[in-house]
């Protein structure tokens, strides 16, 4: 299902897609994202409050180049 997901918004247009994720860093690897710090955020995520970004054992930064 992820990877419908990943498909449809490849062919919106979208560049990458970065999650946050606690406990399944091994599951999103397999399916081609790579951890990143905090500082290799695109700008325009950094600010989303959705990311925990202060908060210790907060996850995995993760990102996909589409």
């Amino acid at each position: 299902m992820l990877s419908a997901i990943v498909a449809d918004i490849r062919q919106q247009g979208v560049e990458s897609i970065v999650l946050q994720t606690g406990t399944a860093s091994g599951y999103f690897a397999r399916l081609g994202f790579l951890p990143i710090g905090a500082m290799d955020l695109p700008s325009s995520v950094r600010p989303s409050p959705a990311l925990k970004l202060d908060e210790t054992g907060a996850g995995t930064l993760m990102q996909i180049a589409l």
